[in-house]
């Protein structure tokens, strides 16, 4: 247009003023923060709104445009940051969904930009109303568990930009977390996280169960540990493995987990009670009320607790009765190899090495007294008592262990 005597461009005014103040929207898709800045010169309203209720400003952060940003935030109290579009949403809470999609660097520091002169207020509300309407886009996708177990970051990310839930389940219950955690997929573990993956008492489990400690300390930085379930926990700790589960209970201690109520104390030995596993039985060990011998003939709720202390030999354990009231050490008797649930002191105690079957969790017993392999430990036919005097594995009973909360 016409420039008037004091060197205004008067025409460009006028036309800013009008329908071609729109002009300002595409500048600010573009990234054109030059022409932004010119167009803001010469009177183009910053806070005009197109069809979608969008200002300069969110179309600017939404695209990723740092420099238009800055632009429009340059002169303070002009731009107003609160303006919703049609969607009910401020220029800080579209960016922060943009993020969703994982934008280059550029358009990171656009949305971080922003949210500097907004505030703390403004972030926090902002934040709230982005994470709620993510939440009401997300679905669950069985391809994204799928994708998980075979390893393919490409597919999930591509059903996660989708909305996947980053905590999708397949159709037996576990979690593309769960999963991941399982393959020990370190990679997987933190794309998840990064799409806001809340790891629950199951992911955490699994995590103890497997021994992958390196993804627990990942997975407890973004959970909130006072809502996971202890009992759970340590009854995973106990399924860990004899010689990992006394690590696990000392790390839920850092975590203020009171593990009193499940009858542990330091150092946090783990406490088991033992199932025969003996083809065709499923009795569980505790002791008689007479002269506390052992036998395998009880019920679950009867069973012994056993605390295992270690003996600084691998997999190698002396036995400490923790049933309510006993408080005494397991060892076989000189006569017949008997096995007794009645010694004070931890000298006479019996180590017994616990060597691992084909199934989880099972395990045969060897005496190991005097540091020497001796006998398997099996129970007889009368009356299923526990006797240290089998010479061979195949005659040893294989034991069951549990946590029994």
């Amino acid at each position: 247009g016409a420039v008037d005597e004091e060197g205004d461009h008067s025409g460009l005014k006028e036309l800013l003023r009008g329908d071609a103040g729109t002009l300002i929207h595409a500048a600010a898709i573009q990234g054109y923060a030059e022409i932004l800045h010119a167009f803001l010169l010469y009177g183009a309203d910053p806070n005009m709104q197109d069809k979608n209720g969008d200002t300069a400003l969110h179309l600017a952060t939404f695209h990723g445009h740092e420099p238009c940003v800055w632009v429009l935030l340059h002169e303070e109290g002009r731009t107003d940051m609160d303006i919703k579009n049609n969607d009910g949403h401020t220029a800080l809470v579209k960016g922060y969904l943009m993020l969703w999609q994982r934008p280059p660097e550029p358009a990171v520091r656009a949305v971080s930009t922003l949210a500097q002169v907004c505030g703390v207020e403004r972030i926090k509300e902002a934040k709230a109303i982005a994470d709620a309407a993510i939440g009401s886009q997300l679905h669950q996708s069985r391809s994204l568990v799928h994708h998980t177990a075979d390893g393919n970051l490409k597919k999930m990310t591509n059903e996660l930009l989708e909305w996947a839930d980053p905590m999708s389940k397949d159709g037996n219950g576990k979690s593309a977390l769960q999963v991941a955690i399982d393959n020990k997929d370190r990679d997987a573990v933190e794309l998840l996280l990064s799409f806001r993956a809340v790891p629950s008492t199951d992911e955490m489990c699994t995590a103890i169960k497997f021994n992958r400690e390196s993804l627990w300390e990942m997975l407890v930085e973004v959970c909130d540990v006072s809502l996971l379930d202890p009992g759970r926990l340590v009854k995973a700790a106990h399924e860990s493995g004899l010689e990992s589960v006394q690590g696990w209970l000392k790390r839920f201690v850092q975590y203020d987990y009171d593990l009193s109520k499940f009858g542990l104390q330091p150092p946090f030995n783990g406490i088991f009670i033992m199932q025969n596993a003996f083809h065709g039985e499923s009795q569980y060990i505790s002791f008689t009320n007479a002269d506390r011998q052992l036998r395998a003939t009880y019920s679950e709720f009867d069973a012994m607790p056993l605390e295992f202390v270690p003996t600084g030999e691998p997999n190698t354990f002396k036995l400490y009765n923790r049933y309510p009231g006993e408080n005494k050490w397991v060892s076989f008797s000189s006569n017949g190899t008997w096995l007794f649930s009645r010694y004070d002191n931890e000298a006479d105690a019996m180590p017994v090495k616990f060597v691992a079957t084909s199934e989880p969790g099972v395990y045969t017993m060897l005496n190991m007294w005097g540091g020497q392999e001796n006998k398997w430990i099996s129970f007889t036919n009368d009356g299923k008592f526990l006797r240290a005097t089998y010479e061979k594995p195949h005659d040893a009973m294989p034991v069951r262990l549990s946590f029994k909360i």
